[in-house]
């Protein structure tokens, strides 16, 4: 067996894409009973902080903030301003500009409904 360099060895499998890529044309108007979709929101400022970085932040002892704790099944934490860290099971975690802006994007969320995005949706 050769590679593609022309030197034995194994080859390497090519993807294949089947259909076009892009997104859905958006219908007109809403399907009878069903509602309308919503707006776009701005997804809240945030990063990925190491567990070193984690480490580093709860050095100062922040605050432990339980409604977002038990909103996101995480430890979080209120940190200098407005920020929210969430740190999770294996040490790593989410820094948020404004604790503010995510719960105002987490109470967005319609509870029961699967995004339309969701490939499992029926």
């Amino acid at each position: 067996m050769t590679g593609r360099t022309g030197r034995p060895g194994p080859t390497t499998p090519r993807a294949h894409v089947v259909g076009e890529l892009k997104a859905p044309e958006p219908s007109a108007a809403a399907a009878p009973g069903s509602e309308p979709p919503d707006p776009p929101r701005p997804a809240p400022t945030s990063r990925t902080v190491t567990p070193a970085e984690v480490r580093e932040l709860l050095a100062a002892n922040p605050a432990s903030d339980p409604e977002i704790s038990q909103e996101t099944l995480s430890n979080a934490y209120v940190l200098d301003g407005d920020q929210c860290l969430l740190v999770f099971s294996n040490g790593t975690g989410r820094l948020y500009a404004s604790r503010t802006e995510m719960l105002a994007a987490m109470h967005a969320i319609k509870p029961g409904r699967v995004p339309r995005s969701d490939p499992t949706a029926s």
